[in-house]
């Protein structure tokens, strides 16, 4: 199959649309895409169609990547030490990779991200000053709940293009999945979702004391390991975009409220715990929540003293 090339001139416009779509639903449970896709397109059938198809292709592992398309022979492609073997996931925040460290064999997980707005050398000072601060930062965190940072930097994506990019390496968790997918896939009952929910909660918590915010959580970067360990990745990443505000502590409790309250109506029906635990999450995902929940660290509290009644 031939690879898909970015095109030019009229079509340039529609490939944009098609890129933005794809971003906006690939980490969408599949039942859910088409009809996000009608509410985005309209009456556009054709364009709800080749975005689709796009989903089937990265699905597949074949010859596509959004973007750039320049990293896709296993094994082939290089960053700085780390040897890229198969593209592991398509995301909103560029592609996660399954690499190998050449130095000692390791495997590990790398997100690239395409610096797509950089059109100048002296633009990337404000993505890696940012970078370098983040790096330091990330090195300094220790906790079981949070993916060890294994290196972070700049380099070029793909060979031969004057795009810069920005990666992570991280520890790679095999056979780790979704926290959201896990607990629907094992019918866990509420109660255990709640644990595991508020082992990312702590995790989360202690990277906000050392001033790392997430700036991305979801149930796509909460892992749970096969020995049901939580991981969460992707700390750091949404930092070191240029020109965006930087993520709050707030943003990371809101996003943590709304996956409690997700969590709760998928999990078998357990009232003993379902209706006060919703409540608490409606009141943690509102901006202006109150002291008792101003925090991670204190909707963690709030979660286990529901625990405990």
């Amino acid at each position: 199959m031939e690879p898909r090339r970015e095109p030019g001139g009229a079509e340039q416009a529609r490939w944009k649309s098609l890129r933005v779509l794809f971003d906006e639903v690939v980490e969408l449970p599949r039942a859910e895409r088409r009809s996000a896709l009608e509410r985005a397109c309209g009456a556009d059938r054709g364009l709800i169609e080749e975005v689709l198809a796009l989903l089937q292709e990265a699905e597949r592992g074949d010859d596509f990547l959004v973007p750039p398309a320049g990293l896709r022979a296993p094994g082939a492609a290089h960053v700085g030490r780390f040897v890229l073997e198969r593209m592991l996931a398509p995301g909103r925040v560029g592609t996660v990779h399954l690499a190998r460290n050449v130095e000692d064999g390791r495997l590990l997980a790398l997100r690239i991200v395409a610096l797509e707005s950089v059109a100048r050398e002296e633009d990337l000072l404000e993505p890696v000053a940012r970078l370098r601060g983040s790096a330091r930062s990330l090195a300094a965190l220790d906790h079981p709940a949070l993916a060890r940072n294994v290196e972070s930097g700049l380099c070029a994506w793909p060979a031969g293009s004057d795009r810069s990019a920005l990666y992570f390496a991280t520890e790679f968790v095999p056979g780790a999945s979704p926290l959201d997918a896990y607990c629907r896939d094992h019918a866990l009952p509420s109660l255990r979702c709640v644990e595991l929910l508020l082992a990312a909660c702590d995790g989360i918590a202690h990277a906000h004391a050392a001033g790392v915010v997430h700036g991305a959580l979801s149930g796509a970067n909460v892992l749970v390991s096969v020995e049901e360990h939580v991981h969460v990745v992707d700390l750091g990443v949404r930092t070191v975009f240029p020109g965006e505000r930087p993520p709050s502590a707030v943003g990371d409790r809101i996003a943590l409220a709304e996956l409690l309250a997700d969590l709760l109506a998928r999990a078998p029906e357990d009232a003993r715990w379902r209706g006060p635990m919703r409540e608490l999450a409606r009141r943690a995902a509102d901006a202006d929540a109150g002291d008792e929940l101003a925090s991670v660290a204190s909707f963690a509290a709030s979660l286990r003293r529901e625990l405990d009644r």
